[in-house]
């Protein structure tokens, strides 16, 4: 049977009540911090263009846009959501799957909730539960390399967001597996933008949002899709990644193992590889007191060369957008070890032309050592800082907001209160803290549109 079939019997019979307890926290942790990065990637470069083409459609009003103020057709409304998500490089991540699957499985799971009406807490949570284990089950199924080419944020988010919307719409199994289907028809995503630093970044996950809920929403409707989309003979696998995957990772445990509850949150709005060399040069700025003027030389320890985000490094040390800055270590070693943190009002026009950190960055370089390397995670990091009269060095395993080395929720509201301070339209102090309050018991929630009625008002 292929793992399709899996996940959609899986949609249709799970009770909220089946859930981890562990999957259930960081669920609500998720939709939290989604919301949050969603308000402040509400002023997203790009995002002013797609509202006007969003106004310009026009259509049903099913469903609300974060930060704008208005209600568009839910698929409409779910692509500007999920690309607000997406734009400022601070949404969740899955460290050894790849990819970032809140950003399409939870605007995808709103929308179709605000279109359908009465969705309760609970079922918004099932839904969200199972649409992101899906995608991250196929991410650690691929068995080539996350930079092979395809995007998983996008790919995966296809799936991943289908079967939420499916869900959440009351699909039956046959359509589920149908709506897969249709979602694998259009399924698509590559890394050229990372190449190029181009706003499809955040675009191709908003398209897999409007696609995943147009997938349901055509299934709902009788059309048909690939019943075998994962293992079919030319299915997912085969087609895109040469058949060279584990199919045990796809159903091992499924509904019993959730991998919602292995997501890493970012304290920091920049590429999670960069994560690792931030907490290593605030650790060491902390504890030895090292002013940024008696600095001679940064060293990062990078687990392979080249290193795509010291990679080429006159370019990393001296970014010329904002995309640039968000990709590049030495940028950010230089803003924390300057500033002491790396927060949003970083990552502007102004900030990353700022004379003193362009400066240091030239003296942030890599340094090879192949004993850091991890096949399918975020590598262990070391850093040196060499200044005039010391050398100081440090470690890490896993960055701060890994499973392991996790956020708190007081970190993670008060992420979501900054967030919301940088969205296009502010929201009410009242309304934060009942949008925080609401998520933290989203289980006695009836209808959840409520919470996007208070996001948006």
């Amino acid at each position: 049977m292929d793992a399709a079939i899996a996940f959609a019997q899986l949609a249709t019979r799970l009770k909220f009540e089946d859930l981890p307890q562990a999957a259930v926290d960081v669920t609500r942790k998720d939709i939290l911090d989604t919301l949050g990065v969603a308000l402040a990637g509400s002023a997203a470069e790009g995002m002013e263009g797609l509202v006007e083409l969003a106004r310009e459609w026009a259509g049903k009003p099913e469903a609300s846009v974060i930060g704008h103020g208005f209600r568009a057709p839910s698929p409409e409304a779910a692509l500007l959501n999920s690309y607000g998500a997406h734009g400022i490089e601070y949404d969740d991540a899955h460290d050894v799957a790849g990819g970032h699957p809140g950003c399409t499985v939870i605007p995808v799971a709103f929308a179709a909730a605000e279109r359908r009406g009465g969705v309760s807490g609970k079922e918004l949570i099932a839904a969200v539960a199972l649409g992101v284990d899906m995608s991250c089950r196929i991410g650690l199924s691929k068995q080539e390399s996350r930079w092979a080419g395809w995007s998983g944020t996008a790919v995966y988010g296809y799936f991943g967001a289908t079967l939420a919307a499916a869900r959440i719409l009351g699909l039956d199994e046959e359509q589920t597996a149908n709506a897969l289907g249709i979602a694998y028809g259009q399924a698509s995503g590559n890394f050229q933008h990372l190449v190029e630093h181009t706003m499809t970044k955040a675009l191709e996950p908003g398209c897999a949002a409007r696609g995943a809920l147009f997938s349901a929403l055509a299934a709902q409707r009788g059309l048909t899709g690939a019943r075998r989309c994962l293992e079919g003979e030319l299915g997912l696998f085969k087609v895109y990644y040469r058949g060279n995957y584990d199919p045990k990772q796809l159903t091992d445990e499924l509904g019993q193992r959730f991998e919602i509850a292995n997501l890493s949150f970012k304290p920091y709005p920049c590429c999670r590889l960069n994560h690792t060399f931030i907490d290593l040069a605030l650790e060491l700025s902390k504890q030895h007191q090292i002013r940024p003027e008696d600095i001679q030389e940064v060293v990062g320890y990078v687990d392979q060369e080249p290193h795509m985000e010291f990679h080429p490094v006159a370019e990393k040390q001296n970014p010329k957008t904002i995309a640039e800055a968000q990709f590049s270590i030495p940028y950010c070693v230089a803003v924390a070890l300057i500033r002491g943190a790396v927060v949003l009002d970083d990552f502007t026009e102004a900030a990353i032309r700022e004379p003193a950190v362009i400066s240091l960055a030239h003296k942030v370089v890599p340094r090879l050592d192949a004993s850091l390397h991890r096949q399918k995670s975020v590598a262990p990091a070391r850093m040196e800082i060499v200044t005039v009269d010391a050398t100081h060095s440090a470690s890490i395993e896993h960055p701060y907001g890994h499973p392991d080395n996790p956020m708190t929720m007081e970190s993670m509201v008060s992420k979501f209160r900054d967030c919301a301070a940088h969205a296009k339209r502010r929201l009410s102090e009242e309304n934060l803290s009942h949008v925080v309050d609401m998520v933290a018991n989203l289980e006695e929630v009836p209808d959840v549109a409520e919470v996007m009625r208070l996001v948006c008002a």
